[in-house]
């Protein structure tokens, strides 16, 4: 875990600006957004794995040992939806082809290189479509639940027809890349906006991290302490005390020490029930809510 807390903090600042802004409205602007509405009921995660044409490839000894590390991850959510009388229930179904496409920019470096620079949410967003575009081929097209929006791109045409064929409301998309060595890339795309469908990009495997962009894809968010040299100590005790075992706030520990706060308890639909101390998050800047 050490050597994931270097990654983190190395790529942590990078990773999520690509993905929201500081947030400086009410504490409900981030539920019930996108196709990830609710963390309840039935919920289809669907990985879809992803190699360069050239470089290294996805094993099946490889898929096997992600998608069980997925396993785990999920079961750990589930059974703390389970402890707060939550019905949940994940079905995992990964795309049964690997898709040679490989990350924008062609590398974790080119990708997060493309993030600083203009238009990289459109640029994202083309490459996913374009994956997309070919794994819907694979998916059974049944005409029973509505698409999510009237104009169907190729995100949207996949997970239309992946809600329609496995009857759910809920779909986690995900886009599972090799790492590079000690590169590593994660991004929440589109979770802030229903503009467009929200997803996942990652390279991790641990199930803290496939966690955290899970819990944040259902309206969850990252809270951080504020970084700046002044407040930067005041904030931080300020972040202990508030979520002091909770998985948002302590990206790159365990998740066997770890917990779903009341905070993201709320974010997620788990509960409606506001606590005084949500309304003061995000107004007194104590804490960086992203």
């Amino acid at each position: 875990m050490k050597n994931l807390s270097r990654i983190l903090a190395l790529l942590i600042c990078v990773a999520l600006s690509g993905c929201a802004s500081v947030v400086d409205s009410e504490n409900n602007w981030f539920r019930d957004r996108n196709v990830c509405k609710k963390l309840v009921g039935d919920v289809l995660v669907y990985p879809v794995f992803v190699e360069q044409k050239k470089g290294s490839v996805w094993t099946e000894e490889d898929r096997f040992m992600y998608l069980d590390s997925l396993q785990k991850g999920l079961m750990w959510i589930q059974k703390q939806a389970s402890n707060d009388s939550i019905r949940l229930n994940f079905i995992i179904k990964a795309h049964p082809k690997v898709m040679k496409k490989g990350l924008p920019g062609k590398s974790v470096k080119g990708a997060l290189a493309m993030l600083e620079g203009t238009k990289s949410h459109t640029k994202f967003n083309k490459h996913y479509d374009n994956i997309s575009k070919k794994a819907s081929s694979k998916v059974e097209k049944k005409e029973v639940l509505k698409p999510f929006v009237k104009k169907i791109k190729s995100k949207e045409r996949l997970i239309a027809k992946l809600r329609n064929a496995y009857q759910v409301e809920s779909v986690v998309l995900m886009f599972i890349h090799k790492p590079e060595e000690l590169n590593h890339l994660y991004l929440n795309m589109n979770s802030l906006t229903n503009m467009d469908v929200e997803y996942i990009v990652t390279t991790f495997q641990s199930p803290a991290v496939i966690n955290y962009q899970v819990l944040q894809l259902f309206g969850a968010a990252t809270m951080n302490y504020n970084r700046g040299k002044k407040k930067e100590k005041a904030s931080k005790l300020i972040v202990e005390e508030l979520f002091p075992d909770d998985i948002m706030a302590n990206l790159g520990k365990s998740i066997q020490v770890l917990t779903i706060g009341d905070y993201t308890k709320y974010l997620i639909g788990w509960t409606n029930k506001e606590k005084d101390y949500f309304k003061n998050i995000v107004s007194e800047r104590k804490v960086v809510v992203k």
